[in-house]
């Protein structure tokens, strides 16, 4: 077991499903001030990815009504349309 301040790391062997012995798996708990710092960065990310989504609506509206346009100039192309 390690201590780096914000995580403990808890070690085991394990067998992989190659059977190879020599690999190892961690496990991390989180202490309380780990446990803030993970929910600070947890509430950025999602202010970000707010933040982006109204551009990335705007994008795929205007895709949209580029696909919209390209089919109804192909249709219009179209002998047998």
């Amino acid at each position: 077991m390690s201590n780096l301040g914000d995580i403990v790391l808890l070690d085991f062997p394990y067998t992989n499903r190659a059977g190879s012995k020599d690999k190892r798996a961690y496990a991390y708990l989180l202490t309380p001030h780990g446990i803030e710092q993970k929910a600070q960065l947890t509430l950025r990310f999602l202010q970000r990815k707010e933040a982006e989504y109204p551009a990335l609506e705007a994008d795929i509206a205007r895709l949209r009504q580029d696909v919209r346009a390209l089919h109804a100039a192909a249709a219009d192309l179209d002998p047998n349309g």
